[in-house]
């Protein structure tokens, strides 16, 4: 077996805690702050000038927990 092979099959549970850690903090806080922003959204007058700079973070919150997913989906195959 190559050297290289051995370290990925031993970095694999690695990947796994790190994946879960993501999962578990990263993804939970970006959805906490997601709900906030759209609480906010929906508190403030839509002739409000904050409100397109809320919806703006809320999208940009949004995208940013789907590069999560896509890190924690990559980091979970590399361990099959």
């Amino acid at each position: 077996m190559s050297t290289a092979r051995k370290q990925s099959k031993s970095a694999t549970p690695g990947n796994q805690l790190l994946a879960r850690k993501i999962h578990d903090d990263v993804s939970q806080k970006l959805t906490i702050l997601n709900i906030e922003l759209a609480l906010m959204a929906t508190t403030l007058s839509k002739k409000n000038a904050l409100a397109p700079k809320i919806q703006q973070l809320s999208q940009l919150t949004t995208e940013i927990a789907m590069s999560v997913r896509e890190v924690m989906e990559a980091l979970s195959s590399k361990q099959k």
